[in-house]
């Protein structure tokens, strides 16, 4: 800036200037101001050009403090370009954050469902392991299917009752069953107790 904005804000002043007179000479500074904006700080045309008015109008506004308008313009504009700056800076953080959320999410719940049918697998294998080792009787082999048929939060009496036993055969079943089970092959039994 030079000189002739300080005369062009003192005839604003003393009114012998309109704003529109005065905002059209500051055009060269507009350029400037826009071409750092957009350069140095990413900004779009449209945003640049609104720090700038706003700017421009916030000075008119109080131009009676003003002493020095090249420096107050300036510094104000520096001001507003940070501010602008910081905001667009986190917001693209933000957004890069929630675009991660959304690529992770659909992939956790893959994992999670991937998880599940391995241990369900895995189940179905111990289990076809014992039936075939124990070589059970129909009762035995009714009681597994009821158990697999049946909810989690399901006690030995209700699936002895849905099959009309009394709860100590299925006990017993069960226990005899549960000699045939190898840890060194199947790795511990509390692994499979979690699903």
């Amino acid at each position: 800036m030079n000189s002739t904005y300080n005369e062009s804000f003192q005839l604003l002043k003393d009114r012998e200037l309109s704003i529109d007179d005065f905002y059209t000479r500051l055009e060269p500074l507009k350029k400037i101001h826009m071409n750092k904006s957009i350069l140095s700080y990413k900004m779009d045309e449209h945003t640049s050009l609104e720090i700038f008015d706003d700017t421009f109008f916030e000075l008119v506004g109080v131009m009676d403090e003003v002493s020095n308008f090249e420096h107050a313009f300036n510094k104000a504009l520096h001001m507003k370009r940070l501010f602008k700056n910081r905001t667009n800076l986190r917001r693209r953080a933000r957004e890069t954050i929630t675009d991660d959320i959304t690529k992770v999410a659909p992939t956790t719940k893959y994992i999670e469902d991937s998880v599940v049918q391995k241990e369900e697998a895995d189940h179905r294998q111990v289990i076809d392991f014992l039936l075939r080792a124990a070589k059970p009787d129909a009762t035995t082999t009714a009681i597994v299917e009821a158990y697999l048929i049946a909810p989690p939060s399901a006690s030995r009496k209700e699936i002895a009752k849905s099959l009309g036993l009394h709860h100590e055969i299925v006990k017993r079943r069960l226990k005899y069953l549960a000699r045939f089970y190898d840890a060194n092959r199947f790795g511990e039994h509390y692994d499979y107790l979690a699903v």
